[in-house]
């Protein structure tokens, strides 16, 4: 089983490796662009993993130190949505699939993420099509609330796109419900 731990900026030049990977191997399962990352300097990853506002990148290593996995974490700075932020980039090489990895990156990620004041709710969006990953994140807790149709396009083919979420319940969440229950409450009966 791989270790993790927080990366920081000396695993700079590894993590842009690695990430370079993740964009070539499967583009179309990132929004992110190769030919984008592929212009970025070691200086450049390395102030990503500087930790500035709470986010974070951990690294799962193999028996040999080597970076095989990953998984950030960004919490959103807007005063209305600071209480959730979301899981970005989570790659695992392929040489290590389906040994761990994935798992504990993910569930470390949800640990640390819980510790950081105010957040309550984690979000991702993983493409329809990757079994793999829809299974892992399920299994972890995360639920589907919705699909984005067509979210992105890659070589000419549109890719759906399930948004899901992990929440942590504190006894201090509001009325959950949608646009339906809304218009119940003001009298409006329940929409047919």
């Amino acid at each position: 089983m791989a270790s993790v731990r927080p990366l920081s900026p000396e695993d700079a030049e590894a993590f842009l490796k690695l990430r370079l990977e993740a964009l070539r191997e499967h583009p179309a399962a990132f929004s992110a662009d190769e030919a984008d990352w592929r212009s970025k300097s070691v200086e450049e990853a390395a102030l990503l993993l500087s930790g500035a506002r709470g986010s974070f990148v951990l690294g799962a290593f193999d028996a040999e130190g080597e970076l095989v996995g990953m998984a950030g974490f960004q919490p959103n700075d807007k005063p209305k949505l600071s209480h959730k932020g979301i899981l970005w980039g989570m790659y695992v090489t392929a040489r290590v699939r389906r040994q761990g990895a994935g798992r504990a990156l993910v569930e470390a990620l949800l640990n640390r993420a819980r510790l950081l004041p105010g957040i309550r709710r984690v979000n991702l969006g993983v493409i329809r099509t990757d079994g793999g990953a829809c299974r892992l994140y399920a299994s972890a807790g995360f639920q589907v609330y919705g699909t984005e149709p067509r979210s992105l396009h890659y070589d000419g083919t549109f890719y759906d796109e399930d948004l899901m979420y992990f929440e942590w319940e504190d006894g201090k969440t509001g009325r959950r419900g949608g646009c339906h229950d809304i218009g119940e409450e003001m009298g409006l009966g329940r929409p047919v």
